[in-house]
């Protein structure tokens, strides 16, 4: 499957090309070293990333969860590496993992404390340990939403599921 939209992909890139332009290219920049990924030789991480993506967004999340887990493995510390995180614990909750769902989004709020996505994976985390019967662990997880992140659109969702859940 990804072999086929990887080959369509590269089409126009002819084997000898690729090795010149592989010899004359810049030394990449700082963070986004291209690496190895099995079957995808110098795949960037942004191109592994979107590949996990739409993996998400068309619904495949055991391909999402792979390539995202994936990801984090092989490109740790691009700005893309928290987002990853992300989307690998929405995967795992689509897919109704919710005890690594909530390991995944605990890890980025720890690890990636000034990140973007750290109100949206406090949110999810509130949800998920709600679905596993962690009710303690669940508002307070959605109580740090609206005091930490107050404007935030994921603290009025948060508010809803605190009433919910009461």
């Amino acid at each position: 499957e990804e072999s086929a939209g990887l080959s369509s992909l590269r089409s126009d890139v002819t084997v000898p090309d690729a090795a010149k332009t592989a010899k004359q290219s810049k030394p990449p920049v700082q963070g986004e070293s291209p690496s190895i990924v099995a079957g995808m030789p110098g795949i960037t991480p942004t191109s592994a990333f979107n590949l996990a993506y739409n993996d998400f967004l068309n619904g495949k999340y055991d391909l999402a969860v792979a390539g995202f887990q994936r990801f984090t493995k092989d490109f740790p510390g691009t700005s893309l590496t928290p987002n990853a995180h992300y989307w690998l614990g929405e995967s795992l909750y689509n897919q109704k993992d919710y005890a690594r769902a909530a390991t995944t989004f605990e890890y980025l709020v720890a690890e990636y404390p000034g990140n973007e996505k750290v109100p949206a994976a406090l949110y999810k985390l509130g949800l998920a340990t709600a679905e596993t019967g962690d009710l303690v662990k669940s508002r307070k997880n959605l109580k740090r939403v609206i005091e930490e992140f107050p404007a935030s659109d994921e603290a009025k969702l948060a508010k809803n599921k605190l009433a919910e859940i009461r």
